[in-house]
């Protein structure tokens, strides 16, 4: 099975709770601006993966056509009578020769600038998505602490009060 991004929905779907008040607020919308960046990056490699996937496919399909209108032209009764209609349709079957090679070398550099590193980059979505879950289940966990706290100071002063305050 290949590696395809395109099948799996977007790792960075659920975006990022406020601190309400634990930090500042251009924390927040740094936070924000950062997460508005990373689904864009996210976007822009599944959209980049499709565009070369796409452009394999149509640079595989011009070669084949050239090859089977070359091979026409050379094995054409036309061609084999006229000297330089034969000279043409040789230098034509070279050219699609070379080009043969060279679609096979650009499909190779395409693999390896493109999809090696996009391999590479997509499970990171993951982990940052997993982190911002992490770091949305502790600031619950922190805003409920705050309020329990808060409640804690509003109660009369006594002895188990202070404790539990502290």
């Amino acid at each position: 099975m290949t590696w395809n991004p395109l099948q799996k929905k977007p790792f960075l779907c659920v975006k990022p709770g406020l601190s309400q008040g634990l930090s500042n607020h251009m924390e927040d919308r740094e936070l924000e601006m950062c997460y508005n960046n990373l689904q864009n990056l996210e976007e822009n490699c599944k959209k980049l993966y499709k565009e070369v996937k796409r452009y394999e496919e149509c640079i595989s399909n011009l070669l084949k056509l050239e090859q089977n209108m070359s091979s026409e032209l050379s094995n054409s009764p036309l061609v084999q009578d006229h000297v330089n209609l034969r000279r043409v349709a040789e230098n034509y079957q070279s050219v699609t020769y070379q080009m043969g090679h060279n679609t096979d070398d650009l499909v190779q550099l395409s693999q390896k600038t493109v999809f090696d590193p996009l391999k590479k980059l997509n499970p990171e979505f993951g982990a940052i998505a997993a982190a911002l879950k992490r770091r949305d289940t502790a600031l619950s966990e922190a805003i409920k602490a705050k309020s329990k706290w808060e409640k804690a100071e509003k109660l009369e002063k006594t002895g188990a009060n202070v404790a539990r305050a502290d």
